[in-house]
């Protein structure tokens, strides 16, 4: 795809870009808030930070090809200054001179005469040899899609001779899902009026955009609610339950089960937990802008039981989110084998507690935002006995539309 000429790109943009890589890739920052937090409608910015990020790897591996001295002797801003330019000019086709130029002297700005020419030297040399994609297209897996070396292996390993798509579908833009609650033609009218694309899914809309302000009094009033339309595939498994009276959800926070879960049981009582202030915080706001009287807040640890027996216990565990790369690509480089151990001892004992906070004939409902099996399938497989076992299970893979979300349905005998 053709993009705009970098001459009318203004320069401090790059500046932004930059500034938000280095809290992304160095800082751990995450990526979808510094972008929200620091860009308003600015396309360029999302587009380079997002790629950036998405071909770490791959521009890596290019620096390196051209590089007189060992990775670890660059510095870290003038990596990024290097990934920068090299993404706009093997993936945006911004034109040469400019991103060279400006790029070389950010280094001067940023760093010295010294690492401007370092940073200038690899540019040209790539410039010259026509670094083509065709090369990257014919590299290693880890290469080609710019994926840690371990979490491809975990995905090689839960989707055999089916994991290609997945790769590829980390490059795509993520979209956003709203889930339409009421006046759903007021929304949809206001959407065609600022001339906002969509497409209609059962009770949601997936935005070509997001715009605050044609859709700022619905949201408001409670008409909607931001959630991935992958997450909707829940209700399937509460139609397994015919009623329930008393519901416990152990990491709501910002609450968007709990809002279906409430939506689908209007007369069950809700108790809405989380471990995190700040985030009970949200939750709560959520919870009076829903208008939902039968749910009750308060900070707790989703490991710890509260005393109180329910019908339901849901656990939104936490998780590698590896079934949202689109939305948040750094996590393509920080999954590993060590990260999902630390998790699974949490994911497993907070499956335990929510089993624990069930009656017998009581449900549990364990879900991730997760693809990889040893922090779903393998996890639930651990609790199957002759008290607890499968209702159902849902497993949405990421695709052009939805991000992945797994979901099973337990019962307690």
């Amino acid at each position: 795809m053709q993009r705009k000429s970098s001459k009318k790109i203004n320069k401090n943009n790059r500046e932004i870009a930059f500034d938000l890589l280095y809290r992304i890739l160095i800082e751990d920052a995450f990526s979808n808030i510094a972008l929200q937090k620091k860009v308003d409608n600015r396309p360029f910015i999302t587009e380079l930070v997002y790629g950036v990020i998405e071909r770490k790897l791959t521009l890596n591996h290019i620096m390196m090809k051209y590089s007189k001295l060992k990775e670890d002797k660059i510095h870290d801003k003038a990596k990024i200054l290097i990934y920068m330019a090299l993404y706009e000019l093997l993936y945006m086709k911004s034109e040469d001179y400019a991103v060279i130029n400006e790029i070389v002297e950010l280094a001067k700005k940023m760093l010295n005469t010294g690492a401007a020419g370092f940073i200038n030297g690899i540019l040209r040399s790539c410039q010259r040899d026509h670094v083509v994609l065709d090369e990257i297209d014919n590299s290693d897996f880890e290469i080609k899609y710019s994926i840690g070396s371990e979490l491809l292996d975990m995905i090689k390993k839960s989707y055999r001779g089916k994991y290609i798509p997945i790769l590829e579908n980390a490059f795509q833009k993520s979209k956003v899902h709203i889930y339409i609650r009421k006046n759903r033609d007021g929304i949809l009218n206001s959407l065609k009026s600022n001339k906002i694309g969509y497409k209609e899914l059962e009770d949601f809309l997936i935005l070509s955009k997001y715009d605050h302000h044609a859709l700022a009094d619905y949201f408001r009033r409670g008409e909607f609610a931001i959630m991935d339309y992958s997450t909707s595939s829940i209700r399937k498994l509460l139609k397994n339950i015919l009623k329930v009276d008393s519901i416990i959800d152990l990491c709501a926070a910002p609450g968007g089960k709990t809002l279906l879960v409430a939506d689908t049981f209007v007369d069950a009582d809700i108790t809405a937990c989380d471990i995190n202030e700040t985030r009970v915080k949200l939750l709560k706001e959520n919870i009076v802008r829903w208008g939902l009287k039968n749910v009750d807040v308060k900070v707790n640890d989703a490991r710890l039981n509260d005393g109180n027996k329910y019908d339901l216990a849901i656990c939104d565990v936490p998780c590698s989110g590896s079934g949202v790369l689109k939305r948040r690509p750094e996590l393509k480089y920080k999954i590993n084998y060590e990260m999902i151990s630390e998790l699974n001892k949490k994911q497993r004992a907070i499956l335990q507690n929510a089993i624990s906070q069930v009656d017998s004939g009581g449900y549990i409902i364990y879900s991730t935002c997760s693809i990889l099996k040893n922090e779903n399938e393998d996890i639930v497989s651990e609790y199957i006995d002759e008290s607890v076992k499968i209702v159902d299970k849902t497993l949405v893979l990421p695709n052009e539309i939805n991000e992945g979300y797994f979901a099973c349905l337990l019962k307690k005998m």
